[in-house]
């Protein structure tokens, strides 16, 4: 992208430091307006000309089956009656749907930062319209759940994304939100569209999919033409051992949703569930197609400091509860 990508490295120091003076709000309790303020009108006429009659759906919470979350091989879930297993699923379902919507509200502010950042016009302009495909994602996402999603709650893993936002350099930005995270998020969304029981939000989930692709791509060819400073591969490896231990752990969100319906589990109970969730053995998976992104996009380095801490090795069941 850079006219003179030696002047570019030259200058990498002076550039963090600059990155590091913008401050941007991730926005994740960030209000929204009366569903009757004007602005409404305004951004509704905008994005129809991207989603058409999708612009307003009448839909409901969409859901999952329980094989996808490997519920059917669990003793716990099996026995309970079919009003505990739906309340379950719908959980299940809702902590996905809310999730996405989080990721997407960062996603703008993302694409603001970016923008700023950014070091010639079409980087600028790129910036410019994956925010503006980001807002079109937090809509399509927000429909599907109550009051828009503005009653949302954050986990940990928006708490992250968002400090990183707000504290990221523009390497470290490219390189863990469209390389890994986007990367990563590819997979993810196509798993949850191809499983998902509504259909449309399947078809939402692929719509958004095409811009994402497009994200990561982008994101991909500006890492593979930087370098990273020392303080920039500093912060990425301390954001991504966090994140990377959020997967090590297991799939506590399933763990969390089963307690909250059927009370807390004994502690065999609990790790008996874990093992039928095949817990750690789907997270060895996610750990290693974390890997294999960075070291085909420039990461070498980071997987190496990331080895050696650990972080691609899942915790064992007894550790996880």
């Amino acid at each position: 992208m850079n006219a003179d990508s030696n002047t570019n490295q030259t200058n990498l120091a002076e550039t963090d430091l600059q990155d590091l003076s913008l401050h941007v709000n991730a926005g994740l309790l960030m209000p929204g307006v009366d569903e009757n303020h004007k602005i409404r009108s305004m951004l509704n006429a905008a994005a129809k000309k991207q989603l058409g009659d999708r612009l307003h759906l009448d839909s409901e919470l969409p859901n999952w089956p329980a094989e996808y979350f490997n519920l059917t091989d669990a003793a716990v879930f099996q026995n309970a009656n079919a009003s505990e297993k739906q309340t379950i699923l719908d959980l299940c379902g809702q902590a996905i749907v809310e999730e996405a919507l989080l990721i997407e509200k960062c996603g703008m502010a993302f694409g603001v930062k970016m923008s700023a950042l950014s070091e010639c016009v079409e980087e600028r302009m790129f910036y410019n319209l994956m925010a503006a495909e980001e807002a079109i994602h937090y809509h399509q996402v927000r429909q599907f759940l109550p009051n828009d999603g503005m009653k949302v709650q954050p986990n940990p893993f928006h708490h992250l994304l968002a400090n990183l936002i707000e504290n990221g350099d523009r390497n470290s930005l490219v390189f863990i939100i469209q390389v890994v995270l986007e990367g990563w998020g590819l997979s993810h969304y196509k798993q949850l569209a191809d499983n998902c029981l509504s259909e449309a939000f399947s078809f939402e989930l692929r719509e958004i999919l095409k811009d994402e692709s497009r994200h990561h791509g982008t994101g991909v060819i500006f890492s593979k033409e930087r370098e990273f400073s020392s303080a920039s591969c500093d912060f990425i490896v301390s954001v991504l051992k966090d994140f990377l231990q959020m997967i090590q752990v297991g799939p506590q969100a399933i763990l969390g949703a089963v307690e909250s319906v059927l009370g807390e589990l004994p502690k065999n109970e609990k790790l008996a569930l874990f093992n039928e969730l095949d817990g750690e053995a789907k997270s060895t998976e996610k750990l290693n197609t974390l890997r294999d992104l960075m070291l085909q996009n420039g990461g070498a380095k980071i997987v190496e400091r990331l080895d050696a801490l650990k972080s691609f090795t899942p915790y064992p069941a007894e550790e996880c509860l």
